[in-house]
């Protein structure tokens, strides 16, 4: 038992140690409010709304220091009684399209009235739905014409037999066909599709006729199966916008699939969501296809992702809400989501987001950023040019696109990519694309084309593009040029040229030069005094850092930049900066940078900001483009805890071994 043991508590930091979180925090613990802060006695198992109350049912008798049997409203500000409440606990509540309440539960009377398991609130009191039922009504669903089915352990209503399942009628109860299962079954879970099919789950093995475990279809005629169901009892049903069915219980079986406790309906197949969660499964609420909550008495996700009792499916990976609840038997029971997009969270808990909750507490909706997009003159953006994004998540690509006759410059922070995602937004931005003229975005440059634009000829034009900006060779060209031009001749101009460059000094040979041999001597001179020569003339530094713009890293993650050189003379030397924010006046210099490369071995959360290279070499002197690192809070470590983790595998194996052999 003790190697047993010992495995399950490696087991444990495993999965802490191997799982790692790249998402940023879109709910935090601050989104909490309080609903209760001064005790609820007993747990909410219902929670519901319209546009004026909040609605709970449970087994509490006071919520929040005010005396409730069970049934509760909360105005905004405070708690109200409902009537006289019940006098048993109360499973579910629900709002048929007209906006009327029904609550079910294992209550029998309300006040002095006898109430039998089944009840609709009138404004006031609670009034009868004809003659109830014998046992427990455990889950309720309005259909799409806006008929009331209930399930749950019953087998009567009044005098009529009625297995597990029924609907009103307006004034009685009726029995779909033979209901559900046999003695002891039960059915804890219904929801109903747009189609006007009603799902049931729980624990049974048949339907009217048909065998189904654990989960049947009722079309309004007969029953059928979900292929060969799920293996074990089911707690939560519900359809995404898609129409696909999501189940959520106990199993960990579905059509013979491995699933961890919950699993996916299609109509055709069943399929695992991810690697599930490691505990029960009460409730699931759907808000789009991309969006899905759930609660119960799990601890993990599949992949070590902490909610608890509290799991969010977005985008296709789980993702942790805040700390989720804490308390001595805490679990989740109900979710319920508002049309302003706050989640109202009941259950059996202590705190909410680490805030004294008992019981019941909001979620409210993360705010929401706008980003834009513009283009200056000569571009324009594709993509979504204004974008709604939750605070901690990510935009959607846009691309700076230039017209005709233009490049992109770069964007208004800096970025010199023209495609570019921003990401882990949390407040409202703006960026403008800028383009240049093609002709200008050659430093003055320019080479040829302004040469020849500007030049006064071929000749002398092009060496003038040169000149300027800086062409291949403009002493040397230039020189040579006007020395024939403007030269007397050939042989005047290599002997006075060599003579007068040699005795007036290099630099008169580009201005007073008249001669071949005057102005090759001085224009070279010139150009290299001038700065002009080698380095301006034949290519012009510049420095890069290589890989994207934004770079996203976990807590003991490493990384290397590296800046690329091209059009370097001389020696080359690399200073490296570091700045949380773009535009700082007083950047830190790393002093542990070699040279090119600026290596990470662990990345700390005080390592997040903007880094760049500042390049020199004889002649000039350029910066790199910004490159932006985040470092995140993650699950994930560096190679000893992995290491040290596989070792303590190893020790409990072995204790296990030696367990057994002696």
């Amino acid at each position: 038992m003790r190697g047993l043991f010992l495995v399950q508590v490696v087991f444990s930091f495993a999965v802490i140690i191997f799982s790692s979180s790249l998402y940023s925090e879109t709910y935090i613990d601050d989104d909490w409010e309080v609903l209760s802060p001064n005790w609820t006695d007993g747990i909410i198992t219902s929670v519901i709304k319209d546009s004026n109350y909040l609605y709970c049912g449970g087994a509490f008798t006071n919520i929040n220091g005010v005396s409730a049997n069970r049934v509760a409203r909360w105005d905004g500000t405070q708690w109200q009684a409902m009537g006289q409440g019940f006098n048993g606990p109360v499973e579910k509540l629900c709002i048929n399209q007209n906006g009327v309440l029904f609550a079910c539960g294992s209550f029998t009377y309300s006040g002095g009235n006898q109430r039998n398991r089944i009840a609709q609130w009138s404004g006031s009191n609670w009034s009868a739905m004809g003659a109830g039922f014998n046992d427990g009504v455990y889950t309720m669903s309005i259909s799409g014409d806006n008929v009331l089915y209930v399930g749950g352990k019953f087998t009567q209503s009044g005098s009529t037999p009625i297995n597990r399942i029924a609907y009103w009628n307006g004034s009685t109860w009726i029995e779909p066909n033979l209901g559900i299962g046999s003695t002891g079954d039960y059915v804890s879970a219904m929801v109903a599709d747009s189609n006007g099919n009603i799902y049931a789950g729980g624990k049974f093995s048949s339907a009217g006729s048909v065998y189904a475990n654990n989960i049947a279809k009722w079309d309004g005629t007969n029953w059928s199966s979900l292929g060969t169901g799920v293996n074990s009892d089911v707690y939560a049903l519900a359809i995404t916008p898609d129409g696909k069915l999501y189940v959520g219980g106990d199993f960990n079986l579905a059509g013979g699939i491995n699933v961890n406790k919950i699993a996916v309906w299609d109509g055709y197949s069943w399929s695992a969501l991810d690697l599930g969660v490691n505990g029960r499964v009460n409730v699931i609420l759907p808000v789009t296809v991309d969006s899905i909550f759930m609660g119960g008495i799990f601890n993990y996700t599949g992949n070590g992702i902490g909610p608890n009792h509290l799991a969010w499916w977005y985008q296709g990976s789980w993702k942790s809400i805040t700390n989720g609840i804490t308390g001595m038997s805490e679990q989740v029971k109900t979710l319920f989501l508002d049309i302003n997009g706050n989640l109202y969270v009941g259950g059996s808990f202590y705190t909410a987001g680490g805030k004294l909750s008992y019981n019941i507490a909001k979620l409210k909706k993360p705010p929401v950023f706008t980003v834009t997009y513009t283009a200056d003159t000569g571009g324009s953006i594709s993509g979504e040019t204004t974008q709604n994004i939750m605070r901690g998540n990510n935009g959607t690509e846009v691309i700076a696109v230039p017209n005709s006759g233009y490049i992109f410059n770069q964007w208004s922070d800096g970025v010199l990519s023209p495609s570019r995602i921003d990401m882990n937004i949390t407040e409202n931005k703006s960026f403008t694309a800028y383009f240049t003229l093609w002709n200008e975005g050659q430093p003055e440059g320019e080479g040829a084309i302004e040469g020849v634009i500007e030049g006064e000829g071929f000749w002398e034009g092009e060496p003038e593009g040169i000149a300027e900006g800086e062409g291949i060779t403009e002493g040397e060209i230039e020189g040579n040029i006007e020395g024939i031009i403007e030269g007397e001749g050939v042989a005047e101009g290599s002997v006075d040229g060599n003579n007068e460059g040699t005795t007036e000094g290099n630099p008169d040979g580009i201005i007073e030069g008249v001669y071949e041999g005057e102005g090759t001597v001085e224009g070279i001179e010139e150009g290299t005094s001038e700065g002009e020569g080698v380095e301006e003339g034949e290519s012009e530094l510049m420095a890069w850092i290589e890989g994207e713009t934004y770079i996203h890293k976990v807590v003991g993650e490493s990384h290397t930049f590296v800046v690329h050189i091209q059009g370097s003379h001389g020696n080359v030397n690399y200073e490296w900066y570091h700045c949380q924010d773009y535009l700082c006046s007083s950047p830190t210099i790393i002093s542990n940078a070699l040279g090119q490369e600026l290596y990470f071995e662990e990345f700390s959360i005080e390592d997040t900001g903007w880094y760049w290279c500042q390049v020199s070499d004889d002649f000039n002197v350029v910066e790199t483009n910004r490159v932006y690192l985040h470092v995140s809070h993650g699950l994930s470590v560096g190679i000893v805890a992995r290491i040290a983790a596989v070792l303590l595998l190893f020790i409990c194996l072995y204790s296990i071994k030696r367990q057994t052999v002696y």
